[in-house]
């Protein structure tokens, strides 16, 4: 539960910052596919660090899925073992990396925040 709502948090922000900052909904829409694509491929299950060249190793630290799904491949390779430490070292997941993972999605979620709110006030001019 707490990683789900880590995630709707930064995802909501990012959103009401792609629609604060686009001119009409279809443009916000089509904005957000790259993005949206960019977190789902660097979340750690379809390209692992292992796989991933060397020069976009950074995604995988700003992707606020890979965080999540880390934590939970963490909490789950406990219960399992080697078979576990395997499954660990096949994605090329680091436990304790979790207080982490909360302190970016929150500074992002912050920041995205933020961004939504100047852009509202200096991009599209919304007045009282």
């Amino acid at each position: 539960m707490g990683w789900a709502l880590m995630n709707f948090l930064v995802f909501d922000s990012f959103f009401a910052l792609l629609a604060a900052v686009a001119p009409d909904v279809q443009t916000a829409q089509v904005s957000a596919i790259p993005f949206q694509s960019i977190f789902m491929m660097f979340s750690g299950f379809v390209l692992t660090r292992s796989s991933a060249p060397w020069f976009l190793t950074w995604l995988f630290e700003v992707s606020p899925l890979s965080y999540a799904i880390q934590s939970i491949f963490c909490r789950m390779a406990q219960d399992r073992g080697a078979e576990g430490q395997q499954l660990l070292d096949l994605f090329g997941f680091e436990c304790g990396q979790a207080r982490k993972g909360v302190g970016i999605m929150l500074a992002m979620s912050v920041c995205f925040r933020v961004l939504q709110v100047l852009s509202l006030k200096y991009r599209n001019n919304i007045q009282k």
